[in-house]
C-alpha cells in the first residue's frame, strides 16, 4: 500500500510539469514548418514532437485538477510525514552512529549496543545521542553489557546532567579513578553517589575532584585512605579555600616527615600546624597560613587526612535521589519526544530503499521519454 500510495504521489507530482516540458519543446522546435518537398509525416521528427508535446499538455490539463486534488490529500502529507521522518533519523541515527565510533562493534554486539540505547532513551529524557555517547564510552572504558551496561549508562546520565558536566569526560576520568583505587565496575554506582554527595557538601566541581583523585590517588592512599576517603579529604581542602594541588605537595612532605621521625600522620600534622611558620615551613607560603587558618577555626582535622571510616556505602542513592528531585513536566514531554523520534526513525528506515527506488524508477521514466522524443523519425 504504502509502495502504490509513494508512486502515485511522486506521478502526481510530476504531471503539472509535463504541460510545461511540451510547450518548452514546442516553442523550441514546434514553429518551424516543413519545406516544399518533405513529407508531413518526417520533418526531421519536429512534426512529431510538435504532436507529441500537445498530446502532453492536453493530458496535462486534462488531469491537472485531479493532480491538485491529490496533492492536497496525498502528497503533502506524505511530503510532511517524509520531512519529519528525516528529521527524527538524523536524531536516532547520531546516537547509533556515535556508539559505533566509540566501540568499532559490527554484527550481533551492535545490534546489542544500539538496543541499550534504544530502551534508555525511550525511558529517560537523555538525547539519543548523550545516551550514545554513555554507551558506548562505558563499554568501551569497563567492558560491561547487557543490564550493568544499562545501568551505568543511566547513573552517568543523571550524573551529569545534575553536575552540569560532560558525560564523555566524566566516564573517563571515573573510570581512571576508579583503576587507581582498585576498584571495579561493580562499584562504579556507589562511586558516582560519592562523588556527588561531596559536591554537595563542600562544593568541590566534579572536575576538580575527579581530576584530583586521579593525580593524587598515589599519595592519598599512602596515607591509608580510601576512595571515598580520599574524595571527602580533597572536598574539605577545596571547601576550606586551599589549592588542592599546593596541598597535596605539603602532605607528601609530612607523610615523609612521619616516616622519618617514626610518628604517626597525625602527630606530624599537629607538628607541621603548630603554628604558622610551621606550615609555612611544609606547606608553602600560601598554603601553610590558609591550613594553619583551617585548622585553627575547625574546617579541617589531622584525622580528615588519616580517616578511612567513610565508606562508598555512606552515600548510596544520592545521585538518583537528586535527580528525581529535579524532574519536571518538561522532562516527561522530552521523553514522549524520543519515543515519536524512534518511530520516525524506524519508518525512515523502512521507507528509504522505496524511496529511492521510485526516484530511480521516474529518473529513468524521464530519461526513456527524452530519448524517444530525440531519436524518434
Amino acid at each position: 500500500m504504502a509502495n502504490g500510495i509513494e508512486l502515485a504521489s511522486a506521478y502526481v507530482r510530476l504531471i503539472p510539469t509535463t504541460e510545461g516540458i511540451g510547450n518548452a519543446i514546442s516553442e523550441a522546435l514546434g514553429k518551424e514548418t516543413p519545406k516544399a518537398g518533405e513529407s508531413a509525416g518526417r520533418n526531421t521528427g519536429k512534426s512529431f514532437l510538435g504532436s507529441f508535446t500537445n498530446a502532453m499538455s492536453g493530458i496535462s490539463q486534462s488531469l491537472k485538477p485531479i493532480g491538485d486534488e491529490m496533492t492536497k490529500s496525498l502528497t503533502l502529507p506524505i511530503a510532511g510525514l517524509a520531512t519529519a521522518s528525516m528529521a527524527a533519523w538524523k536524531q536516532v541515527d547520531d546516537g547509533m552512529d556515535t556508539v559505533i565510533q566509540k566501540t568499532g562493534a559490527t554484527g550481533g554486539a551492535l545490534k546489542d549496543l544500539q538496543d541499550s540505547v534504544e530502551l534508555i532513551a525511550t525511558s529517560t529524557e537523555f538525547s539519543f545521542k548523550d545516551v550514545g555517547t554513555a554507551v558506548g564510552e562505558i563499554n568501551t572504558r569497563f567492558g560491561v553489557t547487557g543490564g550493568i551496561l544499562n545501568n551505568l549508562s543511566n547513573r552517568f546520565l543523571q550524573f551529569a546532567k545534575i553536575n552540569g558536566v560532560d558525560v564523555n569526560q566524566s566516564i573517563d576520568q571515573v573510570q581512571k579513578a576508579i583503576s587507581a583505587f582498585g576498584l571495579s565496575a561493580d562499584d562504579t554506582g556507589a562511586f558516582l553517589d560519592t562523588l556527588n554527595k561531596v559536591g554537595q557538601d563542600t562544593g568541590i566541581s566534579m572536575d576538580s575532584l575527579e581530576t584530583g583523585l586521579v593525580t593524587n590517588a598515589t599519595a592519598l592512599q599512602g596515607m591509608g585512605l580510601n576512595a571515598a576517603s580520599a574524595a571527602t579529604l580533597l572536598g574539605n581542602l577545596e571547601k576550606s579555600g586551599v589549592d588542592v594541588s599546593t596541598a597535596m605537595m605539603g602532605l607528601k612532605k609530612v607523610q615523609a616527615n612521619a616516616m622519618d621521625e617514626g610518628i604517626s600522620m597525625q602527630d606530624a600534622f599537629v607538628k607541621a600546624l603548630s603554628s604558622t611558620d610551621g606550615a609555612i615551613s611544609v606547606f608553602g607560603a600560601k598554603a601553610g597560613p590558609q591550613l594553619y587558618a583551617a585548622f585553627q577555626n575547625g574546617t579541617l582535622s589531622a584525622d580528615m587526612f588519616v580517616d578511612s571510616s567513610v565508606s562508598l556505602e555512606d552515600a548510596l542513592g544520592s545521585v538518583a535521589d537528586t535527580y528525581t528531585a529535579t524532574l519536571d513536566p518538561v522532562d516527561n514531554f522530552k521523553i514522549a519526544l524520543n519515543n515519536i523520534q524512534l518511530l520516525g526513525y524506524k519508518i525512515a528506515e523502512a521507507v528509504m530503499p522505496t524511496l529511492n527506488e521510485v526516484i530511480a524508477t521516474l529518473i529513468d521514466t524521464v530519461v526513456g521519454l527524452i530519448c524517444l522524443l530525440y531519436t524518434s523519425p
